[in-house]
């Protein structure tokens, strides 16, 4: 909606029109307009600049200050003078292009990152040698992830606030409810606005509650099942519409502004100097080296200070023309990069089809290119990072126009060409329309310029559909054999299709049948009348001249014909009502049959997005040390009458015991999180060692009571009055048969006995039809349930009568270890009056029973964790002993060989409770440790105890 997609113009675009177009229509001459365009982009907490490629970004950011005179700024950020709305279109599509470089870089997705765009809009006034300025800050901001803020299944995870993006809507919601409290007069006092609790709003500080006035559009979905999403938006802005701003115009004085910042400057200056007010004295209980030390960091501090305000001076004193001079050789460099797609080509697909067809990598005559990782003395033509990735991944040639790639054993695993795994002894050629996979979800596809004409150029594929990252990725999944049995536990679609023939050749008979049906009656009907005339004809013959014998006789040939017709009529109508159930269970079937293509299809794109979140959260896990295995699967679990539904569950091993599920919203919360923890221990391993339980995303409480399976009764019988006793099959949610339940099913007299006089026995059953019914339900027992799930079992069951239709009726628990449990449970169901919908709930529904019992593996698994914990809290104190007295003379360790012997004992320790990396993983960790994490810092002063690693 802020953006756009293709011709759908977003409010973006829109606006930046809107501000040229109102500048054209100016007609005063001492008026100008300057505008100026900075785009930035907040990721995990991280702002980045746009306008900047990736390659030429600060590692971690730009930083967000505050002064005095120039409120909430960034420096280092890129404003870029604009005068035109193609020029302004321009530097948009670049702040995007960089944005999808660097998410691909990033391996992230734009749903979870906040996009600012902000319009710097000044009108210049000048009468004789006077200038006024006025200046507006219009912030247009695309907030990730607000779509799926309330719909998202992940909302009772217990993580959910754990990422950055839930933190800053959460902190973003906070400011917006706190400045209506103040605004309506509900707030206490005094209060303060909690700006400062996410990178999002203290950039947003001014707009939200400066001088300023905030408009929130809101996306609303009409469709029924986004009810709750559509309901919390708008309360959301509800909430935003009552905070009340004050939006004053004040011209801005620029000289005194700059004045101001040049006598700030002078005092910086000379505090550096030892002119100023620096504090220079020791602080009580500050050594000296402490004191050195905290001194050069000020003075460090100041020095920064002085180069942002010499920053901002030097852009505030430049003219608008030099401004536009200095936009225009910015955007030279980026003309000069456009890519020559005249050679052999990939083109990224990305999950995000904003992201898709975004990056190009051009391959020329007689070249290699490198696709790999950096590393330390090592730059790749393509460089590509995150799981599966090799330092030097694959080799790209092109010769006599024909373009190969060849891999190498370590990376043979994590590349695939159109989902097959290619041959790590010789080059591949690569082929018009080609996809390629590199490491875990880096999809390109490969152009040859020569077969455009057939296809179309890249961009073309895209646009018609000819790829995209779904096919790929389906392609890649049955290929790889990734679906496994959920892929065999789904119905195909050549059995779809011939279901639906089926119903087609069907529906034709039954039409065919509908009108020889019709056609029959109507020659029927004209048969009796012709052979009606013809009797009449004899008649008249036979009784020419006898009146009264002549009107006896035309009597009963009259009541004759209304008899024939009206059982004529009676067989039509009969054989019509026959046909019509008939056509209705059809037109049933089709609906059933459309609602299972519509789940299938459902289903099918839930796995695309969930089988490669799994996949990437068993890599990162591998690389981790983590000891827990992820599984996709189908829960089928019966709905209504005989429909069911299938829900993906994503089943979670520790130790190989399953010890809990997640739904896919958990998943791709988790997700997320997991990745940043993988960057965490790029950056130092150590860093994740002591990783506390509840903030690992792995790790979740065990879920000790498990579904065994359903099993159902049906209730056809009492329509006839008889009795059903059943032997039910209990089903699991795979589908597979795991025990039986015992059911009985008793009509009952009027007085309460099983026995049913025959005076009360109806020969139809819409005849019960108002009156009164009573039945019996007993469930007996249980046999042969799974033995690790026959733990303290007890049913659950809903039934069309149940007053409270969210509860579910509870039975048992059977306590301790039992494969048969006894339940011997008995209710009596009582209807008064039976209504129509009463009985066609007996005819098609069913008592679904749902059955529970504690896992075994889950209970030994919890033992484990609690000997893993044991475990870590004694190597935890192991590395932290007293430090004896005769330590405060010795000589202080140096810092490599402290960090060294920390990590090998943390290593030592943590292997101890089967979660470290073992063999070349453990190598790496370390390696890690020292070419990325760099030296651990020196310990304290002789005089103190080290502190922790």
């Amino acid at each position: 909606s802020m953006v756009g997609y293709g011709a759908n113009r977003g409010i973006v675009p829109i606006s930046c029109e809107e501000i040229f177009t109102r500048i054209s229509k100016n007609t005063d001459a001492q008026l100008r307009y300057e505008v100026s365009v900075s785009m930035l982009e907040i990721y995990n907490e991280q702002l980045q600049d746009l306008l900047i490629a990736p390659a030429k970004r600060q590692k971690k950011g730009l930083e967000i200050r505050e002064h005095k005179q120039l409120g909430i700024f960034i420096p280092g950020l890129t404003l870029r003078a604009v005068n035109s709305y193609d020029s302004i279109e321009k530097t948009v599509e670049a702040g995007t292009r960089n944005r999808t470089v660097g998410a691909t870089l990033m391996n992230a997705t734009s749903s979870r990152a906040h996009t600012v765009i902000t319009i710097e809009f000044k009108q210049v006034s000048i009468v004789g040698d006077k200038k006024g300025v006025k200046l507006s800050m219009i912030n247009l901001v695309d907030l990730a992830g607000s779509e799926k803020a309330s719909q998202s299944g992940a909302t009772g995870d217990r993580l959910k606030e754990g990422s950055a993006i839930n933190k800053s809507l959460s902190a973003l919601g906070n400011v917006i409810a706190a400045l209506a409290d103040k605004s309506t007069g509900k707030g206490k006092s005094g209060a303060i606005i909690p700006y400062r609790d996410s990178k999002l709003t203290r950039l947003l500080q001014n707009a939200l509650g400066g001088n300023s006035k905030t408009i929130m559009i809101c996306a609303v979905s009409p469709a029924s099942s986004n009810y709750e999403e559509s309901l919390s938006t708008l309360r959301y802005a509800n909430r935003a519409k009552q905070i009340k701003n004050k939006a004053e115009v004040n011209e801005d004085p620029q000289a005194k502004l700059i004045r101001e910042l040049r006598e700030e400057n002078e005092k910086l200056k000379k505090m550096l100097e030892g002119k100023g007010p620096v504090q220079s004295e020791a602080r009580e209980g500050e050594s000296a080296e402490e004191f050195q030390r905290r001194i050069a960091e000020l003075e460090e501090k100041k020095k920064e200070e002085i180069n942002q305000m010499e920053s901002a001076l030097a852009e505030m004193q430049k003219s608008w023309e030099e401004k536009l001079r200095e936009a225009q050789q910015q955007q030279k460099p980026q003309e000069e990069d456009v890519v020559d797609l005249s050679q052999p080509h990939m083109i990224n697909l990305n999950q995000d089809a904003q992201l898709t067809g975004k990056v190009f990598h051009t391959f020329t005559e007689n070249t290699q290119y490198w696709v790999g990782r950096r590393a330390p003395d090592w730059t790749p033509n393509i460089v590509l990072t995150g799981l599966g990735i090799q330092v030097k991944h694959a080799q790209i040639t092109v010769q006599d126009g024909v373009a190969s790639m060849l891999i190498f054993p370590e990376s043979s695993d994590y590349t695939f060409i159109n989902g097959e795994k290619i041959d790590t002894c010789a080059a591949r050629p690569l082929v018009h329309g080609d996809r390629v996979l590199f490491g875990q979800n880096y999809f390109f596809f490969f152009v040859d310029p020569k077969c455009v004409g057939e296809t179309g150029t890249g961009k073309q594929m895209i646009e018609k559909g000819t790829v995209s990252f779904e096919s790929a990725f389906e392609e890649f999944s049955k290929r790889q054999n990734m679906l496994g049995d959920v892929g065999a536990s789904r119905q195909s679609q050549a059995d779809m299709e011939a279901e639906k023939q089926r119903y087609e050749e069907e529906r034709a008979v039954a039409e065919a049948e509908k009108k020889a049906a019709e056609e029959e009656a109507l020659k029927k009907l004209q048969e009796q009348e012709e052979e009606h005339q013809r009797r009449i004809r004899e008649v008249e013959q036979k009784v020419a001249g006898k009146e009264e014998e002549y009107k006896r006789r035309m009597e009963e040939l009259e009541a004759e014909k209304r008899k024939a017709q009206e059982q004529a009529q009676i067989e039509f109508d009969n054989r019509m009502k026959e046909l019509q159930r008939k056509e209705k269970e059809m037109e049933a079937k089709a609906r059933e049959r459309q609602q299972l293509e519509l789940d299938t299809r459902l289903i099918d794109e839930k796995l695309m997005v969930v089988m490669p979140q799994v996949k990437e959260a068993n890599l990162i896990a591998q690389e981790l040390g983590k000891p827990y295995v992820l599984s996709v699967k189908l829960h089928v679990r019966p709905l209504g009458s005989q429909r069911k539904r299938t829900d993906i569950a994503i089943q979670v091993e520790e130790n190989g015991r399953h010890v809990y599920d997640w739904d896919p919203d958990t998943m791709e919360n988790r997700q997320y999180m997991m990745r940043d923890l993988f960057e965490r221990w790029c950056e130092d391993p150590e860093s994740i060692l002591n990783l506390p339980e509840e903030e690992d995303p792995f790790w979740d409480p065990i879920q000790h009571c498990r579904m065994i399976g359903t099993a159902r009764c049906y209730l056809e019988a009492l329509t006839m009055q008889l009795d059903n006793q059943v032997e039910a099959k209990i089903m699991s949610s795979s589908g597979q048969e795991c025990g039986s339940l015992m059911i009985e099913v008793w009509p009952l007299a009027a007085d309460g006995s099983l026995d049913v006089p025959d005076e009360e026995i109806v020969e139809n059953p819409e005849d019960l039809i108002g009156g009164k019914m009573q039945f019996k339900l007993v469930v007996s027992s249980a046999k042969n349930l799974p033995e690790h799930l026959a733990n303290d079992v007890y049913l659950e069951y809903d039934f069309y009568l149940d007053t409270d239709q969210s509860a579910l009726t509870k039975v048992g628990p059977v306590e301790g270890f039992s494969k048969d449990p006894k339940f011997n449970y008995e209710r009596i169901f009582s209807q008064d009056p039976v209504t129509q919908r009463f009985l066609e709930y007996l005819h098609t529904g069913a008592i679904t029973f749902y059955m529970h019992g504690n896992d075994s593996r889950a209970a030994q698994a919890e033992k484990e964790r609690l000997a893993m914990r044991e475990a870590r809290k004694l190597a935890t104190a192991a590395l932290q002993p007293e430090v004896p007295q005769a330590a405060a003379t010795a000589e202080p360790v140096s810092a490599r060989s402290a960090a060294e012997s920390h990590h090998s004992a943390v290593s030592a320790g943590y292997n101890a409770t089967g979660t470290t990396p073992t063999g070349a993983a453990r190598a790496d960790m370390v390696a890690g440790s020292e070419s990325q994490g760099g030296i651990a810092p020196a310990p304290a002063p002789a005089a103190e105890a080290p502190a922790p690693a």
